[in-house]
């Protein structure tokens, strides 16, 4: 009996040990397996990542006259998501960045800005955004064609800079030139002010009475009664 009760005694424990281990190994598994995804994740951003070089940005002038833009400020935040972005990153955000365009391109209230050639650069954006967008559709894309289209939307991003900041270059020169002109003018105004003054002075000045002339048969007289 004794020797029955101590054979059962050590299988409990047996029996416990196992379900003890058991539990200890399926609590487990699931902190490896979120591990492990966590570290495909990373591994996949780091392929994937492509930096590109930021490209035209706003003069200081140009920054301080379109702070008022808000959908151009929505944009070019949409936009700095670009410079280092993955594949999947790029397919996802396209959708949103070319409905964010198309606001921008409608909304343009600066009296300006709003003119043919700034609503074509921004149409040129729109339809690489779309493309973008297109791509996600397509199995297989690779890598590369995401990318280049990436370089593209950039581009064209940069191409709305340029142009803003030279629109707004002219008009500094613009402004430039015409006080130079109004300088100018005034200059020219005065002098001749100065001229009328001189020879209207001239005028007035009295010019001496010359002495009569003595005749020379009168001075010949005077000489012979000397």
């Amino acid at each position: 009996m004794l020797f029955l009760q101590s054979s059962k005694n050590t299988m409990n424990r047996h029996v416990l040990y196992i379900l003890l281990i058991a539990v200890f190994l399926t609590s487990c598994k699931p902190e490896s397996k979120g591990i492990d995804k966590v570290k495909d994740t990373v591994e996949a951003v780091q392929e994937d990542a492509k930096i590109s070089s930021i490209g035209i940005t706003l003069s200081l002038k140009a920054k301080q006259e379109t702070n008022v833009w808000l959908t151009y400020q929505m944009v070019q935040s949409k936009i700095n998501g670009y410079y280092s972005v993955t594949k999947s990153q790029a397919l996802q955000n396209a959708r949103e960045l070319a409905d964010l365009v198309k606001n921008a391109s409608d909304s343009i209230k600066i009296e300006k800005l709003d003119r043919p050639d700034i609503k074509i650069r921004f149409n040129v954006l729109y339809n690489h955004a779309l493309r973008l967008d297109d791509m996600s559709t397509i199995n297989n894309i690779s890598d590369d064609d995401v990318m280049n289209e990436v370089a593209s939307i950039l581009d064209a991003f940069s191409a709305i800079n340029e142009k803003v900041n030279i629109i707004y270059k002219i008009e500094q020169y613009e402004k430039e030139l015409k006080i130079t002109s109004e300088k100018t003018e005034f200059l020219e105004i005065d002098t001749s002010k100065k001229v009328k003054t001189i020879k209207k002075s001239i005028k007035k000045i009295p010019q001496k009475r010359s002495r009569p002339g003595i005749p020379l048969l009168q001075k010949e007289g005077l000489k012979k009664k000397s």
